[in-house]
């Protein structure tokens, strides 16, 4: 063992201390070292943060502050995010569910702003036959668009008048063989029942060069009617579980 000088200090009203020195042998390396715990950090569906509260609230062994918990929720992004021991950095857990529009959906591209070229749509339509309310309607899509036909009217109206106002009117005004609307049927988020929609075909013409936007406003009506009923839903639950926990909308 080296020799080595430390002091002791003596607590006042006391003339003596016991000191113990323990001397390790080179097992004590091969010990596990000790580690930071592991946060919880989840993410799931929509009832993500019910099914972890439902088994932790009120456990027998709490791993949760009850005072140092909130629920974040963004409507905008479809998420809500649970924060459990809020002010412990080591012990600090946090649940995040999320409502997720269907890849059935999204490849559509409805009001998105996707633009297709025609035959690049005819071929996807046909490929997505299954999501026509028949196949005798989808062919006969198909076939319009490979033989995709516009005609673009163009009105200029200008007017100067003697007291220095100019008025110019531009319109234009896009005619294509195209359907005003046609119906698939699609679930619009993920797991959810399928919905039957109506979509329109929009065209963009510059020049020579035509591309297709499709939307749908009745797919906007459920977009949004649907999020917050999800949303609502699974806020309801949670606060007759936990009506501790404030419920903040960012």
């Amino acid at each position: 063992m080296k020799a080595e000088n430390f002091n002791v200090t003596v607590p006042e009203g006391q003339n003596k201390v016991e000191v113990i020195v323990r001397e390790l042998n080179e097992e004590v390396k091969d010990r596990l070292p000790v580690i930071e715990p592991i946060k919880i950090g989840l993410s799931g569906n929509i009832t993500a943060l019910y099914a972890f509260l439902e088994k932790r609230w009120n456990a027998s062994d709490p791993q949760i502050d009850h005072c140092r918990t909130h629920i974040l929720v963004d409507r905008d992004n479809l998420t809500l995010t649970l924060i459990c021991n809020e002010t412990d950095e080591r012990n600090r857990m946090q649940v995040t569910g999320k409502i997720a529009l269907s890849r059935q959906y999204l490849a559509f591209g409805i009001n998105s702003g996707k633009l297709w070229e025609s035959i690049d749509l005819g071929n996807f339509f046909r490929i997505n036959r299954t999501y026509f309310e028949n196949k005798e309607a989808n062919m006969t899509l198909v076939n319009l668009l490979k033989r995709f036909e516009a005609k673009v009217h163009t009105e200029i109206e200008r007017e100067n008048k003697d007291n220095g106002s100019v008025t110019d009117n531009y319109r234009k005004v896009v005619e294509s063989n195209l359907p005003d609307k046609f119906s698939i049927k699609i679930p619009i988020y993920k797991g959810a029942a399928a919905e039957v929609i109506e979509v329109e075909v929009i065209a963009h013409v510059e020049g020579r060069h035509a591309l297709l936007e499709l939307i749908s406003p009745s797919a906007q009506s459920i977009v949004e009617e649907v999020r917050d009923k999800l949303i609502d839903e699974q806020l309801d639950q949670i606060s007759e579980l936990a009506p501790e926990i404030p419920i903040i909308e960012v």
